[in-house]
């Protein structure tokens, strides 16, 4: 049986998805700082960058009250799961032992392997690309030597999830801005 949410909850769950995004790709980007030990003017710009788009992103769910066209709800939920376990697995794995530096690395990866999935649970382009970027920045950052895990894959995973969460919300404008020009073919 389908069942149909109201468009409420879907508004609902859309800001706080991309809420979650924005939280996770500031703390990443702190911790990539942090571990190239950037100064206060990096953090400024973490923060100010972070302030700038979530304010974007309540602007653009509560004035122009778009959401998440959600395709498999099923899917969905077993996504969000597969996330926290997957985040669980990498923690337990990575946490007080020879592998400490994979785990901003490990973390990434799963973040950006759900992602990818969530692309065919939820009807949003960007999120394809976005979670192949961070795929890719996370698989690349095992390359360097050392903490540098860690610092490339946080601030790559910041850099690509806010430029998708841009991405994003410049679509939304534009698709609002073109329904709301009146037709003149008569």
């Amino acid at each position: 049986m389908m069942t149909h949410h109201s468009p409420v909850p879907l508004l609902e769950r859309s800001f706080r998805r991309d809420l979650i995004s924005l939280v996770f790709a500031t703390l990443w980007g702190g911790r990539g700082l942090s571990m190239i030990h950037a100064g206060q003017v990096g953090y400024a710009i973490l923060t100010l960058a972070c302030c700038l788009t979530g304010l974007a992103v309540y602007w653009r769910d509560t004035v122009h009250g778009q959401c998440d066209r959600i395709l498999v709800p099923g899917l969905e939920r077993t996504i969000r799961w597969t996330r926290i376990v997957g985040i669980a697995v990498v923690v337990g794995l990575c946490r007080n032992g020879p592998y400490e530096a994979f785990l901003l690395p490990g973390i990434s990866l799963v973040i950006g392997a759900t992602r990818v999935l969530e692309a065919r649970a939820v009807d949003e382009v960007t999120y394809l690309p976005t979670g192949v970027g961070v795929v890719i920045v996370s698989v690349m950052s095992f390359v360097f030597p050392g903490m540098l895990h860690g610092a490339i894959a946080g601030i790559g995973t910041a850099i690509v999830l806010w430029v998708g969460l841009l991405v994003r919300l410049l679509r939304g404008m534009t698709a609002h801005k073109v329904q709301t020009v009146p037709d003149v073919s008569v």
